[in-house]
């Protein structure tokens, strides 16, 4: 799989090298949720890093790619002291379509898939995790000078596997649906801070500081 990787990333270097990117972002957040794994739920929580580049299409559609790390643990619920502790990289691609109604208010909608990679070192083996996940934002934004708010609807969808040379299992995401608050506060006229979290079964915190170009 690391193989894959490496090679997805070759084919892609090139093309962002030729691309006029209009933005650049720094990003760190955290996320629980539940995850069907081997007839059971385990408790997923996971922290990562990353930067992204984003590029502005005519039609105001906005291409963008993000890389980064991450640390996952995950916890056996009937005994919340069993933790499997991974750690790899993540690659993500998305769209995301902005589209302003007036001056206060706009729609936006963002699609994202994200390929994960990781592993842990046990006492005579290494374990591999990797998972593919692809989420869907729908929301509504409502500017108030510098503070953007934005409550959205967030949909996802993961699926992967653990493995080792001793055994292999499939994990999947429990729940599917989470709603959401974003909210963005200008620097400047081309840089902004962005909070954004989500709520009920799929939990997280996102903190991103954004130039645009």
């Amino acid at each position: 799989m690391r193989t894959k990787l490496f090679l997805l990333l070759m084919i892609l270097a090139p093309q962002a090298g030729q691309a006029n990117w209009t933005g650049i972002g720094v990003f760190v957040g955290q996320g629980e949720s539940d995850w069907r794994y081997g007839g059971q739920l385990r408790q997923a929580r996971l922290n990562q890093y990353g930067l992204y580049i984003e590029e502005k299409t005519q039609v105001n559609l906005r291409v963008g790619a993000s890389a980064g790390q991450f640390s996952l643990r995950l916890f056996d619920l009937g005994d919340p002291t069993l933790a499997h502790k991974y750690y790899g990289q993540f690659l993500s691609f998305y769209l995301r379509m902005p589209v302003k109604l007036n001056k206060v208010v706009s729609l936006h909608t963002r699609l994202n898939y994200q390929y994960n990679l990781g592993d842990k070192k046990l006492e005579t083996e290494k374990a591999e995790i990797s998972w593919n996940e692809v989420s869907l934002d729908v929301g509504v934004s409502f500017r108030f000078g510098p503070l953007a708010v934005r409550p959205f609807m967030n949909f996802r969808t993961l699926d992967g596997d653990t493995s080792s040379a001793s055994v292999a299992r499939l994990f999947e995401l429990d729940k599917h649906r989470s709603s959401g608050l974003a909210l963005d506060y200008l620097l400047d006229p081309t840089a902004y801070i962005r909070v954004s979290t989500t709520f009920e079964s799929n939990r997280s915190l996102q903190i991103n500081f954004v130039r645009e170009i």
